[in-house]
């Protein structure tokens, strides 16, 4: 499936649809769902970067850890590292490591957790989360 976004408003409705997609729970979603979320974040990223101006491939994360106790770390794509205390995130929290491990990063900025029906986004990780919120 291939998804090319023509304007803001298609933007804003493609926006909702991953949302509502991502809302469900990675565990809950079917294959179709799984492909069709891929090729709509995909195209979100291609519209922000050119029409938008948004230019995400700065911050990208390219795996995430629980090798620290009572942490996450978020590995980014140009080395950076981001380690947050699980405390602020109760969901995560609760689950044990092989659980936490079984995650899937989607868009590069959006992690979800197959034993979680949380949406985590790079911005929840540096104290940011409301600026994904708005968008």
């Amino acid at each position: 499936m291939k998804t090319l976004i023509k304007s803001k408003k298609e933007y804003h409705q493609v926006m909702a649809s991953i949302y509502t997609l991502m809302n469900k729970g990675e565990n809950k979603l079917t294959k179709p769902e799984l492909s069709k979320l891929a090729a709509m974040t995909n195209a979100a990223a291609y519209f922000e970067e050119l029409t938008l101006g948004l230019k995400y491939k700065t911050m990208c994360i390219d795996k995430v850890l629980f090798d620290l106790p009572g942490k996450i770390t978020l590995k980014m794509e140009d080395g950076r590292m981001i380690i947050s205390p699980l405390k602020y995130f109760p969901d995560l929290q609760k689950l044990s490591v092989d659980k936490r491990k079984k995650h899937t990063i989607v868009d590069d900025r959006t992690i979800l957790f197959t034993y979680s029906d949380a949406v985590y986004h790079l911005e929840d990780f540096i104290g940011l989360e409301a600026n994904w919120r708005k968008r």
